[in-house]
């Protein structure tokens, strides 16, 4: 149950076996009929919100739990949809694990920049600069806001931001 209380939503079994090959499958069938997982024909389960937060208030194995997470945002990163790119994000950030947490979301910043979703870009690239991360990736983040700004049409903010993030990379 440890285990499987890391995921935060909908999950293919696949990702649970990536965590902990086989056993898992078992142990949910079990938490299924007590109605606190549930699976379904398509190779996916979900671990009920409730069973999940009384889990993770235990606050056992939670050096585990980070390494659980990071197994799964791995598993994620791996897979082919903007969504689970989004999930991988996600299990980064419950991992503590701040560059691939960046990584991901400038691979998702940029999607989301290409079709016009700038507002979403810019609060990945605020959510980067609110991590612990190198001086590297800050000015990755300050240039990807200056290009956002840019695009805006903010020239004197999006100028600021260049600089900004010049000066961080010297």
């Amino acid at each position: 149950l440890q285990m499987a209380s890391v995921f935060v939503t909908r999950t293919p079994l696949a990702a649970l076996e990536n965590l902990n090959p086989p056993t898992g499958t078992a142990a949910l069938a079990v938490l299924s009929d007590w109605s606190l997982c549930f699976l379904d024909d398509t190779e996916h389960f979900e671990i009920h919100r409730l069973t999940r937060e009384w889990v993770t208030q235990q606050k056992t194995f939670p050096d585990q739990r980070k390494a659980w997470a990071l197994k799964a945002a791995d598993y994620f990163e791996g897979q082919p949809t903007w969504d689970d790119n989004e999930l991988a994000k996600e299990y980064y950030e419950i991992a503590e694990a701040w560059e691939q947490f960046a990584t991901v979301s400038f691979r998702l910043e940029g999607h989301y920049r290409l079709i016009g979703f700038y507002p979403r870009a810019l609060e990945l690239n605020q959510a980067v600069l609110s991590k612990p991360i190198s001086e590297k990736t800050k000015a990755i983040a300050y240039n990807s806001i200056g290009l956002i700004l840019q695009l805006y049409g903010q020239l004197d903010n999006a100028l600021a931001f260049y600089e900004q993030s010049l000066k961080t990379m010297q």
